[in-house]
């Protein structure tokens, strides 16, 4: 059996909170749009959730470890997704 020094399990432990926290904002910000009838859209209250969790005002996500694994690969997706959708007119 292998004991994890509490430094490194204090971390993953950070990265968990933060995932949780920007995973129920990607879930509640849908629920909200469609409960003010569109008026306000998702990418809107996305970013609002982003600058209130952020580092900057709540603190509790933060983009280390884990968190920037999963912001590259949704990147990654988004350009994946984007190339997959062109029409090229030759």
């Amino acid at each position: 059996m292998t004991v994890i020094p509490f430094e490194t399990s204090s971390s993953i432990d950070a990265e968990i909170f933060s995932l949780f926290w920007i995973l129920l904002a990607a879930f509640v910000s849908p629920v909200l749009s469609r409960l003010t009838r569109g008026y306000v859209p998702d990418v809107v209250l996305l970013l609002v959730f982003g600058v209130l969790l952020g580092p900057d005002v709540a603190g509790l996500a933060s983009t280390e470890g884990g968190v920037a694994l999963v912001s590259e690969l949704g990147l990654g997706m988004l350009f994946c997704w984007r190339a997959l959708s062109l029409t090229l007119w030759f």
